[in-house]
């Protein structure tokens, strides 16, 4: 089995397999997509170190719409829908790569997503998760940029809370080996914004296990070979 994008255009689907540095842009890419609001070089596909595919945004100026979210990194798996700009992507596995995915099915799933973005639209006050009705502001910016590890490079920015990151988070993806499935969370706190963790052996706050305590710019997390900078504006 392999995981390939499937793309509806104008004249019909498109089928992409799968495969590391593969690059989704407003053109010379892998996969175009012609849209204003997409960046050249927009997206990234990559394969970590356990075989695991995640798509990566490149620092564009729109970044990745999943669930009606922008995120900047997205786990990729059979089912696994987003958008870049106004393009669909959908996530399927297919049994070998010469077979082509009939019209019905791709459309099948085409309506399934619209629905479902329709019905989230729909209930958003009652479905969305509390954080997303009334985000609590952090007062400063926190800007959490990967120094080491299978992540290196990535640059996530949190501005309100409270945000959980781990292996299992699918906004905020941690892709070392056997991290826990929420490492820690960044919440607001009367004194600043506090890191917590459920995993003080595993996730280590400045070298050292500890399970809660207030952030501040140059301050770094360990999660076994990663390693995360915490800046704060």
């Amino acid at each position: 089995m392999a995981l390939h994008f499937v793309v509806e255009r104008e004249r019909g689907e498109e089928t992409y397999p799968l495969k590391d540095g593969m690059l989704i842009g407003r053109s010379n890419a892998d996969i175009n997509v012609s849209d204003p609001v997409v960046s050249t070089k927009h997206a990234t596909v990559r394969k970590d170190a356990q075989g695991l595919w995640v798509l990566l945004d490149m620092d564009s100026r729109n970044g990745l719409t999943y669930e009606g979210r922008k995120v900047k990194s997205l786990l990729l798996k059979h089912g696994v829908n987003f958008m870049i700009g106004k393009q669909l992507f959908q996530t399927i596995e297919i049994e070998n790569t010469s077979h082509t995915i009939s019209k019905s099915i791709a459309n099948t799933a085409l309506e399934k997503w619209h629905e479902k973005i329709a019905r989230m639209a729909e209930n958003v006050s009652k479905s969305a998760p509390q954080e997303l009705r009334n985000p609590d502001l952090f007062s400063k910016t926190v800007n959490l940029n990967f120094v080491n590890g299978v992540q290196t490079g990535m640059h996530w920015v949190i501005t309100y809370g409270p945000r959980s990151f781990g292996s299992e988070v699918s906004e905020f993806t941690i892709l070392e080996e056997n991290a826990p499935g929420i490492c820690f969370s960044l919440t607001n706190d009367t004194h600043g914004i506090s890191f917590k963790t459920d995993h003080p052996a595993k996730v280590l706050l400045n070298g050292k296990p500890t399970k809660t305590d207030l952030v501040k710019s140059g301050d770094e997390i360990f999660i076994s070979q990663t390693k995360i900078h915490i800046g704060l504006e």
